[in-house]
């Protein structure tokens, strides 16, 4: 059995590609993106535009990412590549 905390999910996300992780991955950070691009006051069009830019990239780029075992590190690179989203979009 896998361990199901999310700094594990993250390293299966790195080492291979699973639907299952990927859909736990949506599952979890979708509400959190949604709260944050509503926070911009964006269109609810373009909250999910940027949300499906947001999520490509951490596809393509979660083998980079690497924990410093600080709480929220993820959270704060993944704020990071929205806030690069937005400013792109």
């Amino acid at each position: 059995m896998t361990s199901d905390s999310p700094l594990s999910l993250l390293e299966r996300l790195a080492s291979r590609s699973d639907e299952a992780d990927w859909r736990r991955m949506l599952n979890i950070y979708t509400p959190l993106l949604r709260r944050w691009l509503a926070s911009y006051q964006l269109p609810e069009s373009d909250i999910d535009d940027v949300m499906q830019d947001v999520f490509q990239t951490l596809f393509k780029e979660i083998a980079k990412f690497r924990h410093n075992g600080h709480t929220g590190a993820f959270r704060r690179w993944l704020r990071l590549t929205v806030v690069n989203r937005l400013n792109w979009h």
